[in-house]
């Protein structure tokens, strides 16, 4: 399994960022890739909410990226 890169801030008050390091998943509609976080804008290489493609829009469209 593949795991992010991005940069995932340590909270929404703190500039720090670290390594995101969670799991990367592909949109099966657009093949969006990214990894999934509670809410929009919590990594730089975010590519879903919860279970919708920021790309698209599609619910329930991720399968893990390996």
């Amino acid at each position: 399994m593949a795991s992010c890169q991005g940069q995932r801030k340590m909270s929404h008050t703190s500039s720090t960022a670290t390594t995101c390091y969670n799991a990367l998943y592909k949109c099966k509609k657009c093949g969006n890739v990214g990894c999934s976080q509670t809410s929009p804008g919590l990594c730089t290489s975010q590519g879903f909410s919860g279970d919708k493609c920021l790309k698209c829009g599609a619910q329930s469209s991720k399968e893990t990226f390996k």
